[in-house]
Formats: C-alpha cells, structure tokens, sequence
C-alpha cells in the first residue's frame, strides 16, 4: 500500500467517525456511571430518592460534565483519546499486539490519567466523587474500555 493510499480523504473520515464516536461514548458512559455511583451511595447513607430525581441527575451530568462546572468532561476525553488512540496503533504497528486489546487499554489509560491530571491539579482533591471508591474508578476506566472497543471496531481497515 502507498503512502497516499493510507492518507486517503476515506481512511481520514474513517478515523474522525471512530474517534468522535469513542468519545462519545466514553463521555456517555462516564457521566452515568459518575452519576449512579453517587445517587447509589446517597441511598445507602439513607437518603430516598424518586425516580424522577435519579432521570434527573442523569440528564444533568449528562449536559453538565460538558458545559458547567470545574471539570470539562467531554473535552478532557478528546484529549485524551486522541493521544491515547494513536499511541495504541503505533503499538499494534510495532509490536503486533491485538487490536482488540490495545485499544480499550488505551481509553482505560487515558481515563485514569485524565483523573490523576484533575487530582494533581486540585491539590489531591477528587472532584468527581463517583470516582472516589475502588468501584467508581473502576466504571471509570471501563468507560474508557468501551470507548477503546468502539474505536477498534469503527476504525478497522475494511477490504
């Protein structure tokens, strides 16, 4: 294969359609693992929750983690998705390491960098308290996993 045939405007779109979609979905999935971490952990401190209030919290971090508050979401996993993706497949080049593998460990990376990054920038203060706890941290980084599977999957040369 040449060189212009792997910089074709196809190959190009092919990669912007995976990327965004990794995101998206890693955005998606964090915000409500975020979300059910702590509406879980305020009921078992005792407190009752309607249903509405729960569609209600989803819906909020869903648009907040993007446009309010101290920590930008959804720009923060473009970030680092879009290090965190071309890292992988220079690893698949050179290594020949699976797909299917490097890439949900990359978005896995990146997410628990992006919650060292705010933590080293807050003076060791967690500000996403879904992620405070092992199981938090953990949804977390299966978001990132997912978000990787999914840029596997978009991204694979088609025949």
């Amino acid at each position: 294969m040449t060189y212009a045939e792997k910089i074709s405007f196809p190959r190009i779109r092919q990669a912007a359609i995976s990327y965004l979609a990794a995101v998206v979905v890693t955005y998606v999935a964090a915000s409500i693992f975020q979300s059910l971490c702590v509406l879980v952990t305020l009921e078992q401190a005792g407190a009752e929750i309607a249903m509405g209030k729960w569609l209600q919290t989803l819906w909020h971090d869903l648009y907040g983690f993007t446009f309010s508050g101290y920590v930008s979401l959804g720009p923060a996993v473009m970030v680092g998705f879009i290090i965190a993706m071309p890292t992988a497949a220079l690893m698949h080049k050179f290594l020949s390491l699976p797909r299917g593998i490097l890439y949900p460990l990359a978005g896995a990376a990146a997410m628990a960098t992006i919650l060292y990054i705010i933590k080293l920038n807050f003076h060791g203060v967690t500000l996403l308290p879904g992620t405070r706890g092992w199981s938090g941290f953990g949804l977390w980084l299966l978001a990132g996993a997912f978000g990787g599977a999914v840029f596997a999957r978009l991204s694979k040369r088609r025949p």
